[in-house]
């Protein structure tokens, strides 16, 4: 059985771990080119986080459609 302080280390490292990895994927977000930056011209002006979700009454989610007869299985 781990003791306290190595339960506590390991703690660290994988908030430390996640934390890195949350941070790299905001920074690799941030350099991607959006259309504006590449002169495509639009209608209007950008909305305060230049989204999909800063247009009024449109909702972002995912569903997951059944159709058919049958056991559902999954396969990777």
């Amino acid at each position: 059985m781990l003791k306290k302080e190595d339960r506590i280390l390991k703690s660290a490292l994988v908030q430390t771990t996640v934390l890195l990895i949350l941070l790299s994927s905001v920074a690799h977000a941030q350099t991607k080119p959006r259309a504006r930056d590449l002169g495509v011209p639009f209608d209007g002006t950008t909305g305060r986080f230049n989204a999909i979700t800063d247009v009024k009454g449109v909702e972002v989610g995912h569903t997951m459609l059944i159709s058919g007869s049958g056991k559902i299985s999954c396969s990777a």
